[in-house]
């Protein structure tokens, strides 16, 4: 595939997919190519690297799965075997989208030439690198709040400060194997990548949520022109219900290949966000660093899952606003094609879903809300239960 223009939306944010690639993440040749000649191959570097990270990952998972089986099941064993799973699944998961990664570039790229008549946003690259800037730097903070925290949790009288550390960080880790240097910094490395991956899919997700949700801002601009000039020509008409059809058939083949994502992110921001939600109603904070780490951990995880909510739900929201300027169309503009417009709007509503389970849409912020408070109040009670 050979692309001219660097407007484009895989140009606009190669540097970002090559920031998730030092972490294992979509494992594509070319990504800095200016021709955007994008391949993926088993035997590359790339992917021998990924490999690397995601059998990293599923190690520390299998360490924590063993803690459960012998410590017990509570919240902290149950969300440290989440927290490493999570990252060995977003790895796999990318791993597969890598595959079919070139071929999605060119069929967005064929529809962004399609519409290079079109103004496009010169803000847009800008508002991708905001997001991953903001997102990446908040995490950065949060993991050294993280190492603070712990670091202030072990008692002053402690000699070997450096080693009780990591027996109090890592303990599926260190709990089945020696303490080592190697085997400290293999966990601390694989403790970054679970941090990065957990919120480059968060910042991932929102960047394609702003680039699709633009394409179709695009043709709301051009139907607001055309209903205020009063346009009748027929294949007008025709031409801009062809554009809208290619971005919501490019909208739709996106969601395939990401929808699986989108499972995993809300699944375990929810999970985390009810597990800490709860933490703080239930357990008293003794000293000022874990308040401020809780309260920073926590607002940041509820600001993520926010984000990336409305982001997407911004795709569903833009597509319907040009049904309101095609009905409002007079009569003797009104035609075959503007009804065949706004039908389509009307019956074939574009979003992004977790694989058809649910549908990122501004309501489902209060269905999470609602979801949240019920369980909660369930394992309050259930405790309290238990207390009795």
């Amino acid at each position: 595939m050979k692309v001219l223009s660097n407007d484009l939306f895989h140009h606009r944010v190669k540097w970002i997919l090559l920031l998730g690639q030092t972490f294992g993440l979509l494992p594509v040749n070319g990504v800095t190519s200016e021709k955007c000649n994008l391949t993926f191959s088993w035997y590359s570097k790339k992917v021998f690297y990924s490999k690397i990270i995601i059998s990293g990952s599923i190690f520390m998972t299998t360490t924590s799965f063993y803690r459960i089986l012998n410590s017990g099941y509570n919240l902290t064993t149950f969300g440290s075997f989440i927290f490493n799973a999570n990252s060995a699944i977003e790895g796999i998961i990318f791993f597969n989208l890598a595959k079919s990664w070139p071929q999605l570039i060119e069929k967005w790229s064929r529809v962004e030439m399609a519409l290079d008549n079109w103004k496009n946003d010169k803000s847009l690259k800008r508002k991708f690198y905001l997001t991953i800037c903001t997102i990446m730097s908040a995490a950065a903070v949060e993991h050294i709040l993280s190492i603070v925290n712990t670091c202030s949790q072990i008692p002053s009288e402690v000699e070997d400060k450096y080693t009780t550390y990591f027996l109090n960080t890592y303990p599926h880790l260190f709990n089945f194997f020696e303490f080592s240097v190697p085997l400290a910094i293999f966990a601390v490395v694989m403790n970054l990548c679970n941090v990065f991956v957990w919120n480059f899919l968060d910042a991932f997700l929102i960047i394609i949520s702003i680039a699709l949700t633009e394409k179709f801002r695009q043709v709301t601009a051009k139907v607001i022109v055309a209903h205020n000039e009063k346009i009748h020509l027929k294949h007008h008409w025709v031409k801009l219900r062809e554009d809208y059809n290619q971005i919501s058939i490019l909208c739709k083949t996106v969601n395939k290949k990401i929808s699986t994502l989108i499972i995993v992110s809300f699944g375990t921001n929810m999970f985390f966000i009810m597990s800490q939600l709860y933490w703080s109603l239930s357990i008293v904070k003794t000293t000022p660093v874990e308040s401020i780490y809780f309260s920073f951990s926590f607002g940041l995880l509820v600001l993520r899952t926010i984000a990336v909510t409305l982001f997407a739900s911004n795709i569903n929201d833009e597509s319907k606003k040009s049904m309101n300027y095609l009905l409002s169309l007079s009569s003797d503009i009104y035609n075959s094609e503007v009804e065949r417009f706004a039908f389509q709007i009307h019956s074939q509503p574009v979003a992004l879903t977790g694989n058809d389970y649910f549908t990122i849409t501004r309501g489902l912020l209060f269905s999470m809300a609602g979801s949240i408070v019920t369980y909660e109040l369930f394992l309050i009670q259930s405790n309290e239960a238990v207390s009795y």
